[in-house]
């Protein structure tokens, strides 16, 4: 009986031993999954940072040029401006201008009515050529409204790979003509950001 005592007690130990052993493991493992949760969500914000600079240089990189171009241009106007404050006539010059803006705006109509519209937001409108991808790159729009006949492309990545995996929402004339469909894009490709899209007609 003193032997089973002494045995029965030397278990009783090494149950005490093991429970506590097993409680500080528990405790360890559930510091650990904290975390990773935590390094999960701080590298899921690193990664949609990283992307949305990602679609940032993209934009400056494409429209560089075009920037350039404006900047000259803006240079050039500001020159001239002084040159008529100075007594300069530039009525010929005010006449190209006009030209040139009157055939900005047909290009911009080109294949596509006044009844053809997009918008991405309530009453923000948004700009398009006909056929000629628009690059975005935002997580702030969560849908689209696409009004009148055409088609239109939405795609998360940038211009450069605007059809890959992208989502087309076809208005035939016959079934729309002011009408318009709102297009949630939560569950589509751009879900979170939509990176660029286009409208043809």
């Amino acid at each position: 009986m003193a032997v089973s005592a002494e045995k029965r007690a030397e278990d009783s130990k090494a149950v005490a031993d093991k429970e506590g052993a097993t409680a500080e493991l528990k405790e360890q493992l559930q510091t650990h999954k904290d975390e990773k949760a935590s390094s999960s969500n701080e590298l899921m914000q690193t990664l949609k940072y990283i992307h949305s600079l990602h679609g940032e240089c993209d934009w400056l990189v494409q429209y560089y040029d075009v920037r350039k171009e404006a900047r000259t241009n803006e240079i050039d106007a500001m020159g001239k401006a002084k040159d008529v404050l100075n007594g300069a006539d530039y009525s010929l010059v005010q006449t190209k201008v006009v030209s040139h803006t009157r055939k900005f705006l047909a290009r911009r109509m080109k294949g596509c009515g006044p009844q053809t519209k997009l918008e991405t937001a309530p009453g923000v409108s948004a700009d398009f050529v006909d056929g000629e991808c628009k690059l975005v790159g935002s997580d702030k729009i969560s849908a689209l409204t696409f009004c009148g006949p055409g088609t239109l492309v939405i795609s998360r990545m940038t211009c450069q790979s605007h059809d890959y995996k992208a989502d087309t929402y076809e208005h035939s004339s016959a079934d729309y003509t002011t009408n318009c469909e709102t297009i949630q894009l939560a569950g589509t490709v751009a879900d979170g950001w939509l990176g660029s899209y286009s409208v043809s007609c």
